[in-house]
């Protein structure tokens, strides 16, 4: 685990994954102990990463792509922040649905710890998101049906 200064003040608790990604799988894990696991993407965690940044400044739901699904959350005061989180997705109808959705076989989460410039105080807060993927391309054309093939034996007499 490495923690990173990211300008500002914002403190990220990373995990280096290969390539330099930066993810925190103690909330893929805690995702998956309360419903069930999915194949982790180092591309969606450092796309959870970046929403991540962007949620401590303007926290709404936006920008995920065809195929994908995001929660986001952030708590403060927790003795484990992750358990809460995850917690407070399963009480939210919308948020637990998506995580119930095994349409969504990838995921990748992250977290900054920060100061909350809405709410200031002694604690610091903590921003989480995962975002969710189907493995879909938008980009790629429907399989095109074939026909079918039929194998006839030979049995054709001798002469």
């Amino acid at each position: 685990m490495l923690l990173r200064r990211l300008g500002t003040g914002f403190l990220c608790t990373l995990l280096l994954l290969p390539g330099g990604v930066r993810a925190h799988v103690g909330v893929v894990t805690q995702v998956a102990s309360v419903y069930f696991p999915r194949a982790e993407s180092q591309s969606l965690h450092e796309q959870a990463h970046q929403r991540a940044r962007q949620i401590v400044r303007d926290f709404n739901h936006c920008c995920v792509s065809f195929g994908q699904a995001e929660v986001i959350g952030w708590n403060r005061g927790y003795a484990d922040p992750i358990e809460a989180v995850v917690q407070g997705w399963q009480r939210s109808p919308g948020h637990d649905a998506i995580l119930r959705d095994s349409d969504y076989m990838r995921i990748g989460c992250s977290y900054i710890i920060a100061d909350d410039p809405r709410e200031p105080g002694p604690d610091t807060t903590y921003f989480f998101a995962c975002v969710l993927d189907t493995g879909e391309d938008p980009t790629s054309s429907p399989p095109q049906p074939t026909a079918p093939v039929v194998t006839v034996p030979d049995t054709a007499m001798p002469e």
